[in-house]
Order: structure tokens, then sequence, then C-alpha cells
């Protein structure tokens, strides 16, 4: 799934016997405003800070555990004592090359109880022709209040009510599944799909009624702004536009930042955004797009990957050989979440979800 990172009837099926079909809803076409003249002043990229992660980092107090359970931990299965929310998933070091089947797949899940459980995949009855094949599978996606996980299938995705642990397959058009984002009010899950050989489109799952729409835009990889807006960046000559889209309606307006910076999406909180970049992460004024601050990976540093805003003046992220961090993008102080034991070695992955309403 991580690597992936990249009409029509849909219908959705209970693994224990419930079977529904859904039609996805059109789109009404958005008007959309022009954009503003751009600013006139320069991207001062290099008047931003540059932090760097120290060797040592000092714990971030959160409701996440210090360290991830040990990859080949004995749990009790979540099938048979769901937890009723879950407060962080967890799957284990996999490879690119892992495509065994759903019998290879394995996920943790943290209740709020404070125990862990193990989801295995082949138990949910899914066809081996739904495993999505090789590449990482990933730890899948938790709602907001942590009470329904979501994960990937070649179809489209499962669902699974972890009070019940009722689960539902829910098949959506196109071929593979690229990703997917829970929306912050957690009444819909938004998944983006490759139809053909390189056209994505994104779609959304009512979390309830698992009625399936097409939404009119594309995803980004960082998902939801904080307001529950869509902001996405394109290119129009030398110019970047950002549109932030709100339901069915766009704006759009001219920011200073390169397009190169931009072209990917970014975690768009309150006040600020930010961006991954190939060896660090960049934060930038909400507004104006004007840089703050510039966090510097190490060379022994795995890459890293933004999950969110932790507060308005801080984000945490993945880094793949200690954890899950956090960094003060107003004085640059990193702190560590959520540590991985041992240290991951080239060439495995390992990835986590949490339930954001209930991580602080």
């Amino acid at each position: 799934m991580l690597a992936a990172l990249l009409l029509a009837t849909a219908g959705c099926s209970d693994h224990r016997g419930h079977d529904d079909t859904a039609t996805p809803r059109s789109t009404p076409t958005a008007r959309v405003a022009q954009p503003s003249t751009p600013p006139p002043t320069p991207w001062p990229i290099a008047a931003a800070r540059i932090d760097r992660i120290p060797g040592h980092l000092p714990h971030h107090d959160s409701s996440l555990p210090r360290t991830f359970p040990p990859d080949d931990a004995v749990l009790p299965d979540l099938l048979t004592d769901p937890p009723g929310r879950v407060r962080m998933t967890y799957h284990p070091r996999e490879s690119f090359d892992d495509g065994g089947g759903w019998h290879t797949e394995r996920v943790f899940l943290l209740g709020v109880d404070g125990g862990w459980r193990s989801l295995e995949m082949a138990d949910l009855g899914l066809p081996d022709s739904s495993h999505p094949g090789a590449d990482t599978y990933g730890a899948g996606a938790l709602s907001p209040d942590g009470s329904t996980w979501a994960a990937p299938t070649r179809a489209g995705i499962v669902m699974v009510d972890l009070s019940s642990a009722r689960s539902r397959a829910v098949h959506l058009p196109g071929g593979h599944t690229s990703y997917l984002a829970w929306h912050p009010d957690g009444r819909s899950v938004e998944v983006v799909r490759l139809h053909g050989a390189s056209t994505q489109r994104t779609w959304s799952i009512d979390s309830l009624s698992l009625g399936v729409s097409r939404s009119p835009y594309l995803l980004p990889i960082d998902g939801f702004a904080d307001d529950g807006t869509v902001v996405t960046f394109a290119r129009h000559g030398a110019q970047t536009l950002r549109t932030v889209h709100r339901g069915r309606s766009q704006v759009t307006d001219v920011v200073a930042m390169p397009y190169r910076h931009a072209r990917r999406g970014g975690s768009v909180g309150t006040e600020r955004i930010l961006f991954g970049l190939n060896r660090e992460l960049l934060a930038v004024d909400g507004r104006s797009g004007a840089p703050i601050a510039r966090l510097r990976l190490r060379p022994v540093d795995a890459a890293g990957w933004p999950r969110g805003w932790w507060r308005p003046d801080t984000v945490w992220f993945y880094e793949a050989s200690r954890g899950l961090i956090t960094w003060d993008v107003t004085n640059g102080r990193t702190r560590v979440l959520t540590r991985v034991r041992p240290a991951v070695d080239d060439g495995l992955y390992w990835t986590a979800s949490v339930a954001v309403d209930l991580m602080r």
C-alpha cells in the first residue's frame, strides 16, 4: 500500500451473509472562482529556519503507547474479543515483495482499554482474488473516533466495526485502491482508485449506509484539511494555483510557492501547511505560503512522512527507523510519540494509523 501511493455500479457485501448494492451518485459541476493576482514577492525559502532531528529524542506524552508491540507478539484475536474502540493500528514490518495473499497480512490494534489485539486478515473471509498483490499492505485507516477500521482491497475497501467485529466489503469502480482517508467528521471515508493505466479518481463512501458517490477532486495523499476541506494544488504556467474544495464548491487563488514543492499536496492545519519533500519536511504559512521552517533528515534517518497536525504549531510524522515523531515548527523541538523497536532494516517497512480524536 505504501509504494502504491502513486462505471458504473458499486456494491457492498457483508462477509457474514449480508449483500447490498449501491450506485455511485453523479457529481454536479462546481463553479470555480478565478485566481487572484499572484503575490509580487519572491518565495524566500532560504530564509526559513533549518532544524534537524537529534540523535536522542525525548518522549512526547500522549495517550499513545511508548512503543509498538514486537512483530511476533502473540495477542488476543480481535474478532472474538472486539474492543469497541481502537486508538491505534500497527502493521508489522513487511517488504515491497510481499504478496502471498490474505494469510500473510496481520494487523495489531490497540483498544481504548489498553490491550493490543491481532486481526488475521484471512479470517475476514475475503476472496483471495481481492488481495492487492505485491507491495506493502499497510495498517489501514481508523475513523477519527476509533469505532471503525477501513483497509484496501483490490475491489475497493473492507470496513470492520470494532464493537461487533462485523466486516463489510465495499466494491468500487476502478482496478486498484491507491489510498484512503476518513473525513474528519467520521461520516465518510474517501478512496482513491486507479482507473486504467494512469487515471485516478476519488470515491466517497457513507460510513453508515455504504452509499457511494464520486468526489469532484483527487484527494491528496495527506487527506483532508483539519477543517474538513480538501486543498489541492495545480500548475498554471509559472504560477501555483491552490484550490480549496468545500463540499461541491471550489475557490482558487494563487500562492507564491513553487509547484514542485506542492504538487503532491500537503497536510493542511488551521494555520500552516506541511509538505513532505525528499529528505526534509517543510512548514509554510497557510495563508501566504511563505516558508517557516524546514526539518532536514540525517543520512542515517529513514524516510519522513507527514501524518497531520498535533496542534496548530506542531506536526506529527512517520520516520521509519524510529517511529512516530512530533516537530514544533515554531521552535524546532522534536519528540517521539511511539517508538518502533528494534530499528527497521532497509527494505522493511511498518505502518500505523491513529484515531485522531483519541491520540492526544
